[in-house]
């Protein structure tokens, strides 16, 4: 990993200097890790950071102060520091800063650099906001078709009961006409058996 930097920091200093604990850095150290962002380890195995790897953070926290979510803030910082956009800023001369000068959100700042600070920081929390609503969209649209389409498959089932329904009816009308039409035969089949028997009996 190259780090054109001079000086690296450990854990216990970045976190004091952003005002987390170690624990919290060692998160999201992970998190950025897990999005393949490498930082450089010593001998012991043990993370060291450099301006740019702290600036990334700052950049993190800010956001993160900010209630933006973390699941949305860090593939976004991972994104950035891809692209390098936390590497050693320049003047405008285009002299290098040292490492001890630099500090995005020093006391030091003038108010144009707060505003310009805070400025790009409202960017970053509309760029998520946007992004979260455009998913929120998304699923909206889709749970909006999904329930068109169930409400169509709802009414096709009713359209299928009612016409089965409608079958059962007019079967059942034409099985009780068959039934009454079988007992008018019997009755008359058996008023002609009796008179029949009758006239054997009695004759004419």
């Amino acid at each position: 990993m190259d780090n054109n930097e001079e000086f690296g920091y450990f854990s216990k200093t970045v976190a004091d200097r952003l005002g987390v604990s170690p624990d919290t850095l060692r998160s999201w150290a992970i998190k950025l890790e897990d999005k393949e962002i490498e930082f450089e380890r010593n001998e012991k195995k043990q993370r060291i950071y450099y301006e740019k790897d702290i600036r990334a953070f700052e950049n993190m926290k800010e956001l993160l102060d900010l209630q933006q979510p973390m699941n949305k803030v860090v593939p976004l910082i991972a994104d950035k520091i891809k692209k390098g956009e936390f590497k050693k800023p320049e003047t405008e001369n285009h002299t290098e800063i040292t490492p001890s000068v630099i500090r995005e959100n020093t006391a030091l700042a003038t108010p144009d650099q707060r505003l310009e600070q805070q400025y790009n920081q409202l960017m970053e929390a509309f760029k998520i906001m946007t992004s979260e609503y455009a998913a929120t969209r998304e699923k909206l649209d889709s749970i909006e078709v999904n329930s068109r389409e169930t409400n169509s498959k709802m009414d096709e089932v009713l359209d299928r009961l009612k016409k089965e329904q409608e079958e059962k009816l007019l079967f059942k009308e034409k099985l009780d006409i068959a039934v009454e039409f079988i007992q008018k035969q019997e009755q008359l089949a058996s008023a002609k058996q009796k008179k029949s028997l009758f006239q054997r009996l009695f004759g004419n």
